[in-house]
């Protein structure tokens, strides 16, 4: 991730950020301030969003894929 920007970053439930560059997904503890997951996803990255309990990234293709927020959203 040094390498790549940021595209958008979200905060989350539990103490954590959310941040997408443009082919990864990243999850840091603001508690720890360390980074917890990465997901790579080569179809890329365009948009972020994170509801109640819902994240919800768009990719390059158009296609919005949702899932539930926990730890283990990667």
């Amino acid at each position: 991730m040094a390498n790549e920007p940021l595209v958008d970053a979200q905060f989350g439930k539990d103490f954590s950020i959310l941040g997408i560059s443009h082919d990864s997904l990243f999850q840091w503890d603001t508690r720890m301030w360390k980074m917890v997951n990465c997901r790579k996803d080569y179809m890329g990255y365009t948009k972020l969003w994170t509801g109640d309990n819902t994240v919800a990234l768009g990719s390059k293709l158009g296609i919005v894929r949702l899932s539930s927020f926990n730890n283990d959203i990667l």
